[in-house]
């Protein structure tokens, strides 16, 4: 309980910029194209019409998990595998924590989780839909919070991995969040996991970007 609340009073949100869109329209282009058919020996072309997505984020179609090294600075695009949507710019013990994430071409729900061996070497903290911390292992998850799918936060290539199932949400029904977090944390490494996943799905298919820093 004393690591709970300490976690939630380094990681409270501070009076920064923070924005949450939680409708849009995505941009789009009308490609055509030519398909070729042959029925009964007699050959011809049929025009076809195929929507591409421009300008926005296409939804995940299998389990995306993408690493990347710590980032002062946001980078943001509509390639999911090129997209860096978490910094975090350390000074000292002093944090600034930026997730800038869209636009998605489509609603999305969206949870944040970190990984804190110094605080809690055996569990995941969430971030909830009311910016409170609340960990994995927490039997009460608010109803609707959870999703059933497999997941994987922290790096092989940095140390921890640890598999789970629920996922508590933290933005539902998003197609875009734009938010800062400022806090003050005690030395030691922070891996933080940032996924996506069509809200109103069975939560099987998902983008996963994960990046890491160290408190000196």
């Amino acid at each position: 309980m004393v690591k709970r609340r300490l976690l939630w009073l380094l990681l409270c949100l501070a009076a920064g910029t923070a924005g949450i869109f939680a409708s849009g329209t995505a941009l789009a282009n009308t490609d055509v194209t030519y398909a070729y058919y042959d029925v009964r020996g007699a050959s011809n072309y049929m025009q076809v019409n195929v929507t591409t997505a421009s300008g926005c984020i296409v939804k995940p179609t299998d389990e995306d998990v993408f690493f990347y090294d710590h980032l002062d600075a946001t980078v943001p695009g509509t390639n999911a595998p090129d997209i860096r949507p978490v910094a975090a710019a350390v000074d000292d013990h002093n944090v600034d924590i930026k997730v800038d994430i869209g636009p998605f071409c489509e609603p999305m729900a969206v949870s944040l989780s970190v990984f804190a061996p110094v605080l809690s070497p055996e569990d995941i903290w969430f971030l909830d839909s009311d910016n409170s911390m609340s960990t994995l292992s927490d039997e009460a998850i608010g109803e609707g919070q959870s999703g059933e799918t497999a997941a994987m936060s922290g790096s092989g290539k940095h140390g921890h991995n640890k598999r789970f199932k629920n996922l508590i949400f933290w933005k539902s029904k998003v197609v875009e969040v734009t938010q800062d977090f400022k806090a003050q944390l005690p030395s030691g490494l922070y891996v933080i996991t940032l996924s996506a996943t069509p809200s109103g799905g069975n939560h099987e298919r998902f983008y996963r970007w994960v990046t890491l820093f160290i408190v000196p």
